[in-house]
């Protein structure tokens, strides 16, 4: 059934603040919604940090036209949500996820077939959950592709998005959040077992990223003074050393990194270098790029810049997730990189949203 106003906001954003805890996300990538009738939908906002939400803030969205049908501007991947509303009338909550292991096997443009892997896990997933074709994030083409793979499975209740993420779905939240969990543990499944002798130490870890990172601030002088180059360019508040299992693991080849997760083609680019681990400063801050911007050490991990302390650790978590991807490349899976056209086009509409979002916040 589906939710009135009233309920529909609580659970959309009870279901935010689970995203952020359980690490289902980083920072605002991601999105939940609620059917709230036959017309209409209830979804997070555009752009806005899930922890600070209130009941004004959801917008509610027409079926059809994909117009707010109240002040706000609504997740830019509300076509998507719309695309399985339509075509699922026993769908009421959306989640869309950027979980880790779900994300990296999306590189693959395979059905994962939970049958196969994780056979106790049907009741929740159904037997399949298939893998949408490519598309820009919240485009048309992306919400036309994860319904065409939900149409083609119709027992399914998640679907990957290829080099993107996932979409999990059901009749109310709580099963919605079952299938989310359920996939990542059938994902982690297929993963070990492509990945093999490349799967690093400490990849069931209980601690949190940051326990892998140094973080220094660009007002602390002695802070400051450890990566200078890194500092030096404009706009950098903030630079964090990590060494997170999966980053660790890739920087021990030694190889630059083909990008495979639009995440981390939004923030960087198409391409992160790696340096040798005693690299100078100099090198350092060339590497890194832009802002924000990373470069691997070999054998140590990656360094990483952003705005301030929270973009930074925004970017060692795609960055970790963006590793997981490319070690199935390096594993000999078929991966399927973020092709260059694309990742340059999602690197300037994300520089571009960033700067608009910052402004709104100053004004």
């Amino acid at each position: 059934m589906a939710y009135s106003r009233q309920d529909a906001a609580g659970k959309v954003l009870a279901a935010c603040r689970k995203l952020v805890s359980s690490g289902l996300i980083a920072r605002t990538w991601g999105n939940v919604s609620a059917r709230l009738d036959a017309d209409s939908f209830l979804i997070t906002p555009s752009g806005r940090a899930y922890e600070s939400l209130t009941p004004e803030d959801l917008v509610p969205v027409s079926l059809e036209t994909l117009k707010p049908l109240s002040e706000g501007r609504p997740s830019s991947e509300k076509g998507m949500h719309a695309v399985l509303y339509r075509q699922r009338p026993d769908v009421n909550f959306i989640v869309h996820t950027h979980q880790n292991y779900a994300s990296a096997l999306s590189i693959l443009g395979q059905d994962l077939s939970i049958a196969a892997v994780r056979p106790a896990l049907e009741p929740v997933l159904g037997q399949t959950v298939p893998t949408a074709a490519y598309g820009l994030s919240s485009t048309k083409t992306l919400a036309e592709n994860v319904g065409a793979a939900a149409q083609a499975v119709p027992a399914c209740r998640a679907v990957l998005m290829q080099n993107h993420g996932a979409v999990c779905f059901a009749e109310e939240d709580a099963a919605a959040f079952a299938v989310a969990e359920a996939l990542e543990e059938a994902s982690a499944e297929q993963y070990r077992r492509i990945v093999g002798s490349l799967l690093p130490d400490g990849a069931d870890r209980a601690e949190p990223d940051r326990y892998y990172y140094r973080v220094l601030h660009a007002e602390v002088c002695e802070q400051y003074a450890e990566h200078y180059a890194a500092f030096e360019k404009p706009g950098v508040g903030c630079v964090i050393d990590t060494a997170t299992p999966f980053v660790r693991k890739y920087s021990s080849l030694g190889v630059s990194m083909p990008v495979y997760i639009d995440d981390l083609a939004q923030m960087v680019g198409i391409r992160v270098s790696c340096l040798p681990a005693k690299a100078s400063e100099i090198a350092v801050g060339k590497a890194l790029g832009g802002v924000p911007g990373a470069v691997f050490l070999k054998g140590l991990g990656a360094v990483c810049r952003g705005r301030d302390e929270d973009d930074a650790a925004a970017l060692c978590m795609v960055l970790e997730k963006a590793a997981m991807a490319a070690l199935l490349a390096q594993a000999g899976a078929p991966a399927q990189r973020v092709l260059p056209a694309a990742g340059i086009l999602e690197h300037a509409i994300y520089l571009q949203k960033y700067s608009k979002l910052k402004n709104e916040r100053k004004g």
